[in-house]
């Protein structure tokens, strides 16, 4: 034990999955220290690794009150969004990642128009940080997927209100925020 604390104790680690139960582990431990709660297991490995990508997980959201459609595309142009009628998804996922600024994905149920939104100006803000920091409430309700096809079922499904298609996070998106002390938003950093 002592030889590894040696070697990795210049190295940095970042907690990609199960912050919940390191946050549990150590405050259990801070209550109850002792030999034995003073460790957590957990499986470390290369941060970037070839062939690991970061996909994205998608968000549906209910609950907003007074919900209308138009209604609600509008008041995104008030907020300065520039807002983007497409005809496909392909198109919608294409606008997606050539974007360089805040940007989402908004479709509706019952329709066959895919909604681009962009907000000019806003580098080096990660795209979930500013939809759950400025668009969602606390009153909403977020179902999260993974696939374009269960984004797609769950939308049909008529529980939700809208659904929002967003970007993957990067390795430096991670970096960034860690750096900064503070967390990924909820649902970012899919491994696979």
């Amino acid at each position: 034990l002592k030889k590894t604390q040696d070697i990795m104790a210049s190295e940095k680690f970042y907690i990609l999955d199960g912050h919940h139960r390191y946050e549990t582990a150590l405050k259990y431990y801070q209550d109850h220290p002792s030999e034995k709660t003073k460790y957590v297991l957990a499986q470390v490995c290369a941060f970037n690794q070839p062939g690991t990508v970061i996909l994205p997980t998608h968000r549906l959201i209910s609950g907003i009150n007074g919900f209308g459609p138009a209604r609600y595309l509008d008041e995104l142009r008030l907020k300065g969004f520039d807002v983007v009628t497409l005809g496909n998804l392909a198109d919608l996922e294409k606008n997606l990642m050539n974007c360089q600024t805040v940007a989402f994905g908004l479709v509706y149920p019952d329709t066959d128009k895919f909604y681009f939104l962009s907000l000019p100006e806003t580098r080096g803000v990660l795209d979930l940080d500013y939809l759950h920091e400025n668009l969602l409430s606390e009153e909403n309700k977020v179902f999260y997927v993974r696939s374009i096809a269960e984004f797609t079922q769950e939308l049909r499904s008529g529980r939700h209100q809208m659904g929002s298609l967003v970007r993957p996070n990067t390795y430096d998106d991670v970096i960034l925020k860690a750096s900064q002390g503070e967390v990924m938003p909820h649902k970012s950093t899919f491994f696979f």
